[in-house]
């Protein structure tokens, strides 16, 4: 009976966790709003400003996304006796084993040398590689004026909105995708405006009266993960191992036996954070499990900023609330964990409420409520009357058992615009821009866009501007719907010209008068042509 020995190195592998019972055992998801600003004082230092030609994007483009290579593994392995004798009886040299047929040029045998060559060093295909540079060069160029041409509609007032969303896991290794909903209400005499949000069924054309919020900014995070599929022959392997009956031959012996390894190398990609939008008031964001080395997914703790436009349409001031449901989903199958039922939160209320001398279950979800919404008075009030001795622990305990659950909520209050500017300092001097610079009209059809710079402490509240259009001294004059001030340019809105059918070109010539009205002083701005576009 022939007997082998083969030395391997195992790693140790950790065992794959089980499913949980319910959503509370395995985590929870926590918000806080970090900033709050008008859109208008960001959108200048937000706004990306990419430098790259054609040529350089079709230096950059990558065709290959997986690179092939071939590997040998050498393993050893240590005989005792292995080989079947001669038959005639012990004694006997063992028979030795017929030599694997060489294959000309080394290599594979099943691979032709030319395939094999045209793996290892790929070539790309012209169209694709063209292709991918025009892709590559357009959306540098839309970035590059995104954040400007922002869909954001005249009746309304942006924010910039930036939220920390934390991610606390309550067990290591558990392989669970959180998703959050997240929806904006307005708060204001006492009520949410919920229904608001969304236009009215019966009639298309009523304005939304609730906030809207757009995924404008970047918020996708994405983890990197090196990969290497294997495919094994170890047949050679097997046959240090194998054996037949017959006599045994009492030799020692090693060998090395050659393995050839069949591997394509790339890269998986993994989603940390998503965002998307759901309906007019609503947001989704995932937050995904990451790849771990002793485990496929697993969540860890983390915490990500997501940051948002939300619009509140005109009419004063506002406050906002943001309410949240979280649901967590196995990694892989996608199946829900579930939620907590009345009874388990009934239970948890009075685990908590039993330690310190509340067993009534009504005053227990009001004392709840009230430290949700950061009612201190009210809670401190309603704790002296069922007499609790230590109502702050009680507070505390109450708010713990929040954390398992599906939603969770936090208000921030709105100011108008005007009070979060930048104040200017009295003695800073205002400069108005340069008169000789040359400027554009951008015209979409819907509104144009005139950017000046250089400029310099200037209050927009103090700016007014007009532009005339026409030939010789009958000049048409077109008031500015808009006038903004980004850092020192100032980003002046009219109405789109070709709306009114009003066209700039060498006959009709435009010009822009800019007025400040502290200072006193204006500019007028000769040399504006409507900007070109590529025939």
């Amino acid at each position: 009976m022939p007997l082998a020995l083969l030395f391997t190195a195992c790693a140790a592998s950790r065992e794959e966790p089980g499913p949980l019972p319910a959503q509370e055992e395995a985590g929870s998801v926590h918000l806080a709003v970090l900033s709050v600003a008008p859109w208008q004082a960001y959108v200048a230092a937000l706004q990306p400003k990419f430098t790259l030609t054609a040529d350089g994007a079709l230096q950059q483009v990558l065709t290959i996304g997986q690179v092939s290579s071939n590997d040998e593994l050498s393993a050893t392995s240590v005989e005792v006796g292995v080989g079947v004798a001669e038959s005639g009886g012990p004694g006997k040299p063992p028979a030795k084993k017929p030599a694997a047929p060489a294959h000309a040029g080394g290599g594979r045998p099943d691979i032709r040398p030319g395939v094999a060559a045209a793996v290892a060093n790929p070539k790309r295909d012209a169209h694709t590689a063209y292709a991918n540079a025009a892709a590559l060069y357009q959306e540098v160029q839309l970035l590059n004026r995104y954040l400007k041409d922002a869909a954001i509609p005249k009746d309304c007032t942006a924010y910039v909105v930036r939220l920390q969303v934390t991610l606390l896991p309550r067990r290591r290794d558990a392989p669970y995708d959180a998703y959050s909903t997240l929806s904006f209400f307005s708060v204001g005499k006492g009520r949410i405006a919920a229904a608001d949000s969304m236009r009215s069924d019966d009639d298309p054309g009523e304005p939304a009266t609730g906030p809207r919020v757009l995924p404008l900014l970047v918020t996708d995070n994405l983890e990197m993960a090196a990969a290497s599929r294997t495919r094994e022959k170890i047949q050679e392997l097997a046959l240090a191992l194998g054996g037949s009956s017959g006599s045994v031959a009492g030799s020692l012996g090693v060998e090395s036996t050659e393995a050839k390894l069949d591997r394509v190398a790339g890269l998986d990609l993994n989603s940390l954070l998503a965002v998307a939008r759901v309906s007019d008031n609503t947001l989704m964001v995932r937050l995904g499990a990451m790849q771990q080395g002793s485990t496929r997914f697993a969540m860890v703790p983390r915490t990500h900023n997501v940051s948002m436009v939300v619009l509140i349409p005109d009419g004063g001031k506002a406050g906002l609330q943001l309410l949240a449901r979280t649901v967590f989903k196995d990694a892989i199958t996608g199946e829900a964990l579930p939620q907590r039922t009345p009874e388990r939160i009934e239970e948890l209320l009075l685990d908590v409420g039993r330690p310190h001398g509340v067993g009534d279950i009504e005053l227990l979800r009001k004392l709840s409520l009230l430290a949700r919404q950061n009612k201190a008075t009210e809670f401190m009030s309603a704790a002296a009357v069922a007499k609790v001795e230590y109502p702050l622990e009680l507070w505390v305990d109450l708010v713990g058992v929040s954390a398992g659950g599906q939603y969770s909520s936090v208000v921030v209050d709105l100011e108008d615009p005007a009070d979060y500017l930048p104040e200017i300092p009295e003695t800073a001097e205002a400069v108005l821009p340069d008169a000789r610079q040359e400027l554009e009209i951008d015209d979409d059809g819907t509104r144009c866009l005139i950017v000046i710079k250089g400029g310099r402490h200037l209050r927009q509240a103090d700016l007014a501007a007009r532009l005339f259009v026409g030939a010789g001294g009958s000049k048409l004059p077109v008031e500015a719907a808009r006038v903004t001030v980004e850092g020192d340019d100032v980003i002046i809105e009219f109405e789109s010209l070709r709306k009114q059918g009003i066209e700039v070109d060498d006959k009709n010539r435009a010009y822009l008068w800019l007025d400040d009205r502290r200072l006193g002083r204006h500019r007028e701005f000769r040399n504006v042509r409507r900007r070109r576009t590529r025939e």
